[in-house]
């Protein structure tokens, strides 16, 4: 299955107290396509119904997804991961609105950007 920045995707997380348990959650692709044709990773945020609001949250809303979550969710922009492709078990929904990915990407790039 070929992945594009903005899927909401689903793969196991491990549990931070455990890492030998896991649950299925969501998470969402923010790397474009050119860093995923490099090879098998993907950069991914989580995404979370505990909604926190804080500096670097993104509040998703079903009216820009492709298909509508059944929870309020947000997704953690200072919670950047990767992963290989082959551990995704699935695509959740995907975000429709190029301005929502660029909100996103500003998020990121606020939680990594260097203190002044």
């Amino acid at each position: 299955m070929n992945f594009k920045q903005g899927d909401i995707v689903k793969l196991n997380f491990p549990f931070s107290d455990d890492p030998s348990k896991s649950k299925l959650r969501p998470a969402t692709i923010i790397s474009n396509s050119d860093s995923n044709k490099l090879d098998a990773d993907l950069i991914l945020l989580p995404v979370t119904t505990t909604i926190r609001i804080t500096p670097f949250s993104f509040l998703l809303d079903n009216s820009f997804l492709s298909r509508s979550l059944p929870k309020d969710s947000e997704i953690r922009c200072n919670k950047i991961f990767t992963l290989r492709k082959f551990l995704i078990q699935g695509k959740v929904s995907s975000i429709n609105d190029k301005n929502k990915i660029e909100e996103i990407s500003n998020l990121v790039f606020e939680a990594i950007k260097k203190e002044d």
